[in-house]
């Protein structure tokens, strides 16, 4: 693999544009040669696709027959913070933050850096990467080659420098998520040969193996009550990105529940119509420049329902969507569509990225960083501060931001009834 290839840089691409296969969409270093990997995607993809060479080659990933303007549903539902109450304690929250008056909107946010930036990892030598928090936010899991040039599971405590290795493999060991409980943590290898879904306790005993057919799956999340796990499956038939849910007890039992990539359960059961679940996830659309938006389903009864267009760009990527703790909001990366960038260079990467928030129905539009670095793979831990993924360094690594007054501001401005996308620099 290409020197150049970082891992920031091998999850962008095939992201988006599913330029060297399934080993760059991992995250991770690869020892297999970028035509190899080019190889084994275009094995993957049945003959009878319609679409053209250059289409699969720009984005494999043609997830949906739905049409966004068509019978996709649109993001529309009740304000949860219409109560003045809720209003007022939010309100609260923001002044003893910042000792301030509210402000009378997004465009009045700007809060200091050094209250939001902060570098969580700091390595020097490979990458860190494919953070996820605990729910009581005593840890961190993500995935690095700090150590080794292929990819483990490290652990790092909220209140101490080391970190603990929990996994190690010749093969590649990446997309961590930690059960609701704190107890294990799923993740993705490659270590039989293929992409398979694992479970691990933290005690270190050995992972337990989730998935085991032919195909390729990627990037679990747990459901609320930690007794399913969503995962991303490349159809042996399909060609496509799809999702999936399974029983952890019982893998057998498993559900299809659409097409899309980097799926995540909302940690808060419920919250869906009717009390399904919800899940967010990245899917690209199938015209023009293909490129990825941000969108939910409803699941319930081991069926989904509901898919829900929350955040698209005419001329960026939306990918890796995460959930805040209370379920009412997602962030999300935008990357510069690759025909900006790439131009043909296969080993390219953007020059920036930036985090985005908007909640749950599509509203309150808001940048979270903007500035030279390229800024992906959020997760959301508690007390409203997000862990992503940065160059800003120079290498990368683990940062973590104190999202408290954007959300606020997006509650005020969205309870206000103005939805219009502001800016909220911090870098």
């Amino acid at each position: 693999m290409h020197p150049r290839a970082t891992p920031i840089a091998r999850r962008t691409l095939a992201s988006l544009a599913g330029i060297a296969g399934l080993t760059l969409l991992a995250g991770c270093s690869q020892s297999r040669s970028a035509q190899a990997d080019a190889d084994a995607q275009n094995a993957a993809t049945p003959a009878t696709q319609t679409a053209t060479d250059d289409q699969r080659q720009y984005d494999p990933y043609a997830h949906s027959a739905t049409n966004l303007s068509g019978s996709a549903t649109i993001a529309a539902a009740q304000d949860p913070w219409a109560q003045d109450a809720n209003r007022a304690n939010a309100m609260d929250v923001y002044r003893r933050a910042f000792n301030s008056e509210v402000p009378a909107g997004l465009s009045d946010y700007n809060p200091p850096e050094s209250y939001n930036i902060n570098q969580i990892t700091t390595t020097d030598v490979g990458s860190d990467f494919d953070p996820d928090i605990a729910a009581d936010g005593s840890f961190v899991v993500f995935a690095s080659t700090q150590h080794h040039p292929s990819a483990d599971i490290y652990l790092k405590r909220a209140d101490r420098n080391v970190i603990t290795q929990l996994t190690s493999d010749s093969g590649h060991d990446v997309m961590p998520a930690v059960s609701p409980d704190g107890t294990r943590v799923a993740f993705a290898s490659n270590r039989s040969g293929n992409w398979d879904i694992y479970v691990v306790s933290l005690d270190g005993a050995k992972p337990i193996l989730i998935t085991s057919d032919s195909a390729h799956e990627l990037h679990p999340s747990w459901s609320p009550d930690g007794s399913r796990l969503v995962y991303s499956r490349l159809g042996t038939n399909s060609g496509r990105w799809e999702l999936w849910v399974t029983n952890v007890d019982n893998p057998a039992k498993r559900s299809f529940v659409g097409y899309g990539l980097f799926p995540e359960w909302n940690p808060v059961a419920g919250t869906g119509d009717n009390g399904a679940d919800r899940i967010v996830f990245q899917r690209s659309r199938e015209r023009n420049d293909r490129s990825f938006g941000v969108w939910t389903i409803d699941f319930a009864d081991d069926r989904s329902s509901n898919p829900t267009l929350i955040a698209s760009s005419g001329d960026q990527a939306l990918i890796n969507p995460t959930w805040s703790p209370d379920g009412q909001f997602v962030v999300y990366a935008s990357v510069p569509n690759p025909t900006e960038w790439a131009e043909g260079d296969q080993y390219a990467r953007p020059g920036t990225a930036d985090l985005r928030m908007v909640d749950a129905w599509g509203r309150g539009n808001i940048s979270l960083t903007e500035g030279n670095s390229v800024d992906i793979m959020p997760t959301w831990g508690p007390g409203n501060r997000l862990y992503f993924v940065s160059n800003r360094g120079g290498q990368e690594n683990l940062w973590s931001m104190d999202t408290a007054p954007a959300v606020l501001a997006a509650r005020n401005e969205i309870r206000g009834g103005n939805s219009a996308t502001a800016s909220v620099p911090t870098d």
